[in-house]
């Protein structure tokens, strides 16, 4: 029996084919044989899936068996896999010699006798002990069987012709990349024919999965630079990623061993080609054009043809895509650093000058890249400094930042082995360049660090428009970052005080509109309204044009600040302002900036209908100019559907929503009773880590989660989703006090409905959470520096109503009254909900008219949004307490006696019939005929579905215990 291997190795990026490979395994288990082709290139993990399968099976209980071919060259080893597999099978049959003796041969590790006729006894002792081994589910592998000798074929091809062992799974595994003539190939599509054979190919993993191979390999403490090269080097072949690792190299020479193994077809192709796939593997990259590779070869066009030819039949090389310019690829790119790594220093320097040469002038996007790295592994570094610096740009200007980086940082490495007199370009442009590109490619640290010394250089021109200039750069770039504010006020003036005094300059009006955002990101919005005012004083005597951006960035600033004051329709108009005036001049990101905030301006005033226009001109403005997926693009999706949920049109959230912004339609999926697909969707937020969500999937996705647990009646489920949102909060950073308000609320909903069930269980009743909880709500609501808006100011009044619930008083009329009004500026759903609440508060002090109307109108409510779970809460709680809301039919009269009514009502309160008996004045034996008689008339099976069923058929007039969220 086969020793299952212990993975080491991490498993990513297999799931569909282990998916596969399991589904077969239970169809072998279940009787159904399988066979499984598994191929793929070298090293694209083979192995190791079969490995996962096989513990699988292991883990199951099964019989594992394994074979394993070798390239034995011209050893001649026949049947090697099969004498393992035969050695296996007599550790779980020891009988297995006296029971086949034809299988001897194997046993004994000596081939059998050669020919047709002497190969068929063995044959058929193996195939008849699979079949003896196969009654019970077997697991056999056959590895490697490019390298399986001929006898060890013809086998398999025996075997593979007969009926296989009913619990039988055979995977045969070998590599995809074969030469036409080799001669697995027949045997490959003799077993590919077969019905029962099901073909599973293992591509490259993709750049992810790459990454996170790479990531479970590397030792601790292994640089992110190294981790991505490698996984980049690799392209998604673990082998490949594993040399890489075990040599400690990501962009030096390839480990030794690997170079041989991947030159090894190289040297056997005649001279002419050699030297022509050599060439190409000085092109840089995988892959050449046919019009490079010509010009540096300097072949006849018949020699050169020959010679691809070859290349590409020997799978050296292979074409590019028919519908892209000619050329060709390496098969794998690290054959093409093998060979560059194999030739001689003079080789290598005449070919890149070569390559140079055919790409100096060519105007085609990518040529000065290329220009670049040719160049720049030649004596010419001062043309290799400029073609660095021209790459920088167009690829900057191309909208590829990462590249721009790259190419910007290479030519500052070559800036500095030349003397200045060489280098020409501004060293300062080419920093801000770099810093720039930076920050668009997610490296906020680099960024900063460019900016650094692009503000040093700044001051040592002594001008100073260029010094401000570099400080208002560095002080967008440090603004975001954490503990950023500060360090990027101080920076906002330095910059204002360099340019204090005549003349006034479009830089003026940007850095005291930077001073202007510092304040407000500071918090004090005083000072950030004054120097907005003061930018936007001196904008008028300037060229609009120059100073368009700081005059609206300055628009922007103020309408927070204002808008803070009370001054709201001040702030909308300077928004307009700001996205007319940025549309007009085609700078999309600004308008969209503004025409978000415009709606956030609605949102925070409750003027919801207002927000729902200003976020659907928002989204509509990021389609149009390509921003679908920015920073505000996103932020007014996701907003449009908060607020659209809000005026409870649900429609459009349920149907439109995309992985971006489903958090904001998951409290719409919850309250319209979607409760498999908000379960899909809150099952994947939950798998994600800690820290890894943002705050708005943190405090939506909590709030939804708690609220599908709460109409299920589960407090404790619905208090671990609070915990997770206001966790979750504090892991993304998250200042947006007013933010936990409303988990909080909610939370104390949890913690309100399990101190009444402790009540009702006679347990005690622990307030801690909850008052902990309410103190967070009003310390939430206290250091926010605005005043309130309606929502929080709503959800604040359902903290302090839950609280009055939590300590055991049911008579809060105006407490919940309050809730009920505080939601009036257009938030149904949590209004009706409220005016549930209210009803059951109402009906337990006696007032049941006053009830029944706030129950018809949260019905009305709720069937408008088709709220499903409210409705029949709703419904539910008009029952419970004798009240009929219109519709439903009315509760059989006469059904239960008084008597029987009255122990029935003691026993929903908990009591025993001991206790109940004791109460009535009647023995303990009465009160169990009683209840014997109503579970018989209510068709209940016993006492808890008998008041249940009372409850919901309105034979009780006592509210119950709700367990519902509202």
């Amino acid at each position: 029996m086969a020793r299952v291997p212990v993975p080491s190795a991490p498993f990513v990026g297999r799931t569909t084919e282990m998916d596969e490979l399991a589904a077969g395994w239970e169809q072998a288990r279940g009787g159904a044989p399988e066979v499984v082709l598994l191929s793929g290139e070298a090293g694209v993990g083979k192995s190791r899936l079969i490995a996962e399968i096989m513990v699988l099976a292991a883990g199951s209980g099964a019989t594992v068996l394994t074979g394993t071919c070798l390239d034995a060259a011209e050893a001649h080893l026949p049947y090697l896999p099969f004498t393992e597999v035969v050695d296996g099978m007599r550790a779980v049959r020891p009988g297995l010699a006296e029971e086949f003796p034809a299988l001897a041969p194997l046993l004994a590790g000596d081939g059998p006798a050669t020919g047709a006729m002497g190969q068929l006894p063995l044959f058929d002792a193996v195939h008849r002990a699979l079949l003896a081994v196969g009654a019970a589910p077997t697991l056999l592998v056959v590895e490697d069987l490019h390298w399986a000798d001929r006898s060890s074929r013809d086998l398999l091809a025996f075997l593979l012709s007969r009926p296989l062992g009913p619990h039988l799974m055979l995977i045969v595994s070998h590599r995809s990349d074969l030469p036409r003539a080799h001669p697995l190939r027949p045997l490959l599509a003799q077993i590919a024919r077969r019905p029962v054979v099901r073909r599973i190919e293992l591509a490259p993993l993709d750049g992810a999965h790459a990454l996170g191979l790479v990531r479970g390999l590397a030792p601790a403490g292994t640089s992110e630079e190294v981790l991505r090269a490698v996984a980049e080097r690799s392209e998604g072949n673990p082998f490949f990623a594993e040399e890489l690792l075990a040599a400690g190299t990501s962009g030096g020479p390839l480990p030794e061993l690997l170079g041989d193994v991947l030159l090894a077809n190289v040297e056997r192709l005649a001279p002419a080609t050699q030297r022509l796939v050599r060439l190409a593997s000085v092109a840089g990259g995988r892959w050449v054009r046919h019009d490079r590779l010509r010009a540096a070869a300097g072949l006849p066009d018949d020699d050169l043809d020959a010679a691809v030819r070859e290349a590409l039949d020997q799978h050296v090389l292979v074409p590019l895509d028919p519908s892209g310019p000619a050329g060709y690829a390496f098969r794998h790119a690290l054959l093409g650093e093998a060979l560059y790594a194999d030739l001689v220093p003079g080789e290598r320097a005449r070919w890149h000058a070569a390559f140079a040469t055919a790409a100096e002038h060519d105007p085609a996007p990518g040529a000065a890249a290329e220009l670049a790295y040719h160049l720049g592994r030649g004596p010419d570094q001062a043309g290799a400094y400029a073609a660095s610096v021209r790459a920088a740009r167009e690829s900057a200007d191309r909208g590829a930042p990462a590249d721009a980086l790259w190419h910007a940082e290479q030519a500052l490495r070559l800036a500095d082995l030349l003397p200045s007199t060489e280098t020409g370009a501004d060293e300062r442009a080419l920093r801000t360049l770099a810093a720039g590109s930076a920050a668009l490619a997610g490296e906020p640290g680099r960024a900063v660090r460019h900016a650094e010394a692009a503000v040093a250089l700044a001051d040592g021109s002594g001008d100073p428009v260029a010094r401000a200039q570099a400080r208002c750069d560095l002080v967008q770039l440090v603004a975001g970052l954490p503990g950023g504010a500060a360090r990027a006020h101080t920076a906002a003036l330095a910059a204002r005080a360099l340019l204090d005094g005549p003349p006034v300059s479009a830089m003026t009006v940007w850095a005291e509109a930077l001073v202007a955002r510092t304040f407000l990101n500071l918090g004090d919005f005083a000072e950030a309204d004054r120097h907005a005012g003061q930018a936007l004083e001196l904008a008028p005597a300037l060229d609009p044009d120059a100073a368009g951006a700081a005059v609206d960035d300055a628009r922007i600033t103020r309408s927070a600040a204002v808008d803070i004051t009370g001054r709201h329709a001040e702030a909308e108009d300077l928004l307009v302002a700001a996205e007319r005036d940025a549309a007009a001049r085609g700078d999309a990101e600004v308008a969209l900036r503004a025409a978000g905030n415009r709606g956030l301006l609605r949102y925070r005033a409750a003027e919801l209908a207002g927000a729902v226009a200003a976020f659907e001109q928002a989204a509509s403005r990021a389609a149009a100019s390509g921003l679908t997926w920015s920073l505000y693009g996103v932020q007014s999706r996701m907003m449009l559907d908060v607020v659209r949920g809000m005026t409870g049109d649900w429609a459009p959230v349920l149907a439109g929503r995309d992985e971006r912004s489903v958090a904001a339609a998951l409290p719409v999926l919850v309250a319209a009773g979607r409760t498999e697909e908000a379960d899909r969707h809150l099952a994947a937020l939950a798998e994600q880590p800690a820290g890894t969500v943002d705050e708005d999937t943190a405090l939506l996705g909590g709030v939804a989660g708690c609220e599908r647990e709460l109409w299920r009646g589960r407090p404790d489920a619905a208090a671990a989703w609070i915990d997770r949102a206001l966790a979750g909060l504090d892991a993304a950073g998250s200042s947006w006090q007013v933010a936990r308000i409303r988990p909080a609320a909610l939370g104390l909903t949890a913690a309100a409905d399990t101190a009444e069930g402790a009540r009702r269980g006679g347990t005690p009743v622990d307030q801690a959470r909850g008052d902990h909880l309410h103190a967070l709500a009003h310390a939430s609501a206290a250091s926010v520096v605005r005043p309130l808006g309606p929502e929080a100011l709503a959800w604040l009044a359902w903290a302090d109503a839950e609280h009055t619930r939590l300590s055991g008083r049911v008579d809060d009329v105006g407490g919940w009254r309050a809730v009920v009004a505080a939601f009036g500026y257009g938030d149904a759903y949590p209004q009706a909900c409220a005016r549930r609440r209210f009803a059951a508060v109402l009906l337990a002090t006696g007032e049941r008219d006053a009830a029944a109307g706030e129950l018809r109108e949260a019905l009305a409510t709720a069937e408008r949004l088709g709220a499903v779970p409210l409705a029949e809460a709703v419904r539910a709680t008009a029952r419970h307490g004798g009240l009929r809301l219109g519709g439903e039919q009315a509760p059989p009269s006469g059904l239960l006696t008084p008597r029987e009514r009255s122990v029935l009502t003691l026993v929903a309160d908990g009591g025993t019939n001991r206790q109940v008996g004791e109460a009535l004045y009647i023995s303990e034996k009465t009160v169990s005929v009683h209840l014997t008689r109503v579970m018989a008339k209510l068709g209940a099976a016993n006492r808890t579905e008998a008041v249940r069923i009372a409850y919901e058929r309105g034979l009780l007039a006592t509210t119950p215990p709700v367990r519902t969220p509202r």
